[in-house]
């Protein structure tokens, strides 16, 4: 595994030519004026530990997006990782932004859903990444018992 670094000193490199000034954004300092820590976890109220969750964030690029999508399915953490290709708008730094983007989904439960937030934090490429956890709903059953069985695999024979 690579050697971890702060997640909150890294800007996005997509942005920096289109707006100036981006110190004042990260996550620590976002955290820090609303009394939170930029790594405290936010699962409580969501039911079981086995309840299933689909987790969102985006990268600018496939290979940011193959890299996590490797390093949260080697961890046992997600199931399943999908990339898609989408186009953002936002406002960065008073600037309005326009990029292209991959957002990747992780199926994953309630109860891996902290070290997989922690593990997307600190190996994320932005410096304010959006990591964001839904509840599935209605999920049939069979699905539901491969993502948990995929999450806590049986030992092998031995």
């Amino acid at each position: 595994m690579p050697a971890l670094r702060d997640p909150f000193a890294v800007r996005p490199q997509f942005v920096l030519p289109l707006v100036s000034g981006m110190g004042s954004w990260s996550a620590s300092v976002i955290a820090n004026r609303h009394g939170l820590s930029p790594m405290e976890s936010t699962v409580d109220g969501l039911g079981d530990p086995q309840n299933l969750l689909v987790v969102s964030t985006t990268v600018a690029d496939g290979e940011s997006a193959g890299r996590l999508a490797r390093l949260v399915l080697q961890a046992r953490l997600a199931a399943c990782v999908q990339v898609e290709a989408i186009e953002s708008h936002y406002v960065w730094d008073g600037a309005l932004v326009q990029e292209p983007e991959r957002r990747l989904l992780f199926k994953t439960t309630v109860a891996a859903y902290p070290a997989l937030e922690r593990l997307l934090l600190l190996e994320h490429p932005y410096g304010l990444p959006m990591v964001a956890a839904v509840p599935m709903v209605a999920v049939s059953p069979a699905y539901r018992a491969w993502v948990i069985e995929s999450l806590n695999p049986s030992p092998g024979p031995g």
